[in-house]
């Protein structure tokens, strides 16, 4: 087909005819620069929603690691989120185990963590006073819910 208008100039935003002007994306901005303690890890930035960085630390260490907040992380830059130790590595909040499990449920537990036992059923408290979630050992990944 013919663009409409005579002597215009097609734009890179694919305005053309009359002259259009060009969109230009803004450049993206930068993620922000996090100061921790020399003992935390860098586990490069994390993507959105992900609870747990598996790492040898002290209990009383607090970290600001860097998380996607979506898909593209210009429009969407990384966010410092605050992880501390819970013994194990780091998480948002420090999960437990309710008492009376099988003593193979070991932390941390989450979906799609890895797992040895097949079948092996866990219940975790993700924060204190949080109602326990199921989750079971099926084909070497833990997986939400009560059965593979």
């Amino acid at each position: 087909g013919l663009l409409a208008g005579a002597g215009g100039v097609l734009s890179m935003a694919g305005d053309g005819g009359t002259g259009g002007t060009a969109v230009t994306r803004p450049p993206c901005g930068q993620p922000p620069t996090v100061n921790n303690d020399p003992a935390c890890p860098d586990p490069g930035v994390l993507s959105w929603g992900r609870r747990y960085v598996e790492s040898a630390c002290a209990d009383d260490l607090r970290c600001d690691f860097l998380m996607l907040t979506g898909n593209d992380p210009c429009t969407q830059p990384p966010i410092a989120q605050s992880f501390q130790c819970c013994g194990w590595g780091f998480a948002s909040t420090c999960p437990t185990l309710p008492e009376g499990q099988d003593p193979s449920c070991v932390l941390p537990i989450d979906q799609n963590t890895p797992c040895t036992v097949e079948g092996l059923a866990c219940q975790v408290l993700e924060y204190e006073g949080s109602p326990a979630t199921d989750y079971v050992c099926c084909d070497g990944l833990y997986r939400l819910g009560s059965g593979c």
